[in-house]
């Protein structure tokens, strides 16, 4: 019996910075120094029989494809079209795990499920956080932590009542 084996395009290299059919989070300048949990999320939509994979693959690109000309003309902006939002309507278009996806649940599902790619992907996420954690602590103590939680609340909450609440606030 012959063995399928992946085509090298399809491979998940991390050495080389490639993640064919993924969706890959990486952390943001300054931004992930306070809130390192945003890092990578792997999402490979690839299927084992290879009827199925080029059906699959030709549906991840038209979905990528029409996401990115529908965002195109969109105003874009870290509070409510955001990165978060475009893979939020990917996934919605794509239907993994049969749900309707939305900033909130993206994050959670990332925050479960993501996967760093290397050791170094995780020493450049939380380096930054516990330097910045040690400086804010050294020079403000509990003022730094006490504005650090109220940002992270109303942030938190922001997402949550924008996407539960306030229906067509941010764009899923």
């Amino acid at each position: 019996m012959i063995e399928e084996r992946e085509p090298e395009s399809f491979q998940i290299d991390p050495a080389r910075s490639r993640f064919p059919y993924c969706i890959v989070w990486s952390p943001l300048p300054v931004l992930s120094w306070f809130f390192p949990c945003m890092a990578t999320l792997e999402y490979a939509g690839l299927m084992d029989n290879s009827k199925q994979r080029q059906t699959e693959i030709t549906s991840w690109d038209n979905a990528l494809l029409r996401i990115t000309q529908e965002y195109q003309h969109r105003s874009y902006n870290i509070l409510t079209c955001n990165c978060h939002s475009f893979v939020a309507n990917c996934l919605s278009m794509l239907k993994p795990r049969a749900r309707n996806w939305n900033v909130v649940n993206l994050a959670v599902f990332i925050f479960i499920n993501g996967q760093f790619v290397s050791r170094l992907a995780i020493v450049r996420t939380y380096l930054p956080f516990i330097v910045a954690s040690a400086i804010g602590l050294a020079l403000g103590r509990k003022t730094y932590l006490t504005y650090l939680a109220a940002f992270i609340a109303v942030l938190v909450g922001w997402y949550l009542i924008g996407t539960y609440c306030v229906k067509k606030l941010i764009h899923v």
